[in-house]
């Protein structure tokens, strides 16, 4: 096995209008304001949910993250993935990873407005587990699944929305848990080259596979100063 890494080749924000239901916040097609990211940027809520109980009428309001990796330059099979992002101000609720078609489902453009339903929201795909929590001023590291290992050395690519899962994952209208209003965010340090937003890859190298006089093949690096992944066969074999 071999490690690597890849940076998000595109990080977005989106979010919602206000809203006059729960219903057309976490429904909605669109977003309202977005920004693809490719300068170092704290967003303290990347991940929103908002429930505004008010005298002249109550409003909603949902906001999600996106991101786009290319990772077809992996010599190998990629066998584990792990998504690492640093958490700043706010943690307030549990996210989870989700397959998305953002940035035209091949990362040619910028995210898109009409993407902020591109997780199929009604029946997502998941890309992980849920988060324990959100970690601020560290990285959150957040183990995807079989599914997004596949995706991944399918595709030569990886799409992912994050969004919260107490409400916005599980569809539940935060004015049932707060009904006097409350806004959770989770903040998300955006295009850093210090604290990068990374794919961590673990893969099995592509090229000759076999075990060396009793060393197994994942502990060889070379053979007689000759790259593993670039051997084909050792005397035929």
């Amino acid at each position: 096995m071999a490690t690597t890494s890849v940076t998000a080749g595109k990080q977005a924000r989106a979010t919602t209008s206000l809203e006059s239901s729960w219903t057309a916040a976490r429904d909605a097609a669109s977003s309202n304001t977005s920004t693809t990211y490719s300068t170092a940027t704290d967003v303290g809520d990347a991940l929103e949910v908002l429930y505004n109980a008010g005298a002249r009428g109550n409003l909603w309001a949902v906001g999600r993250a996106f991101f786009y990796f290319d990772v077809s330059s992996v010599p190998g099979t990629i066998t584990a993935l792990e998504l690492k992002i640093y958490g700043v101000t706010n943690g307030e609720s549990d996210a989870i990873a989700v397959k998305s078609t953002a940035f035209s489902g091949d990362g040619s453009t910028n995210y898109s407005d009409d993407e902020f339903d591109s997780w199929t929201p009604d029946s997502p795909t998941d890309y992980s587990g849920k988060t324990s929590g959100w970690t601020t001023g560290g990285f959150n590291n957040i183990t995807l699944n079989s599914t997004a290992v596949s995706d991944a050395n399918s595709n030569g690519l990886l799409i992912i929305a994050l969004v919260d899962y107490d409400f916005d994952y599980t569809d539940l209208d935060p004015a049932s848990v707060y009904p006097t209003g409350n806004t959770l965010n989770d903040g998300i340090r955006f295009a850093n080259s210090s604290q990068p937003l990374d794919l961590n890859i673990t893969y099995t190298p592509a090229g000759w596979d076999d075990d060396v006089i009793g060393v197994v093949n994942a502990s060889i690096g070379t053979v007689i100063g000759v790259a593993e992944a670039s051997i084909g066969s050792i005397n035929g074999t």
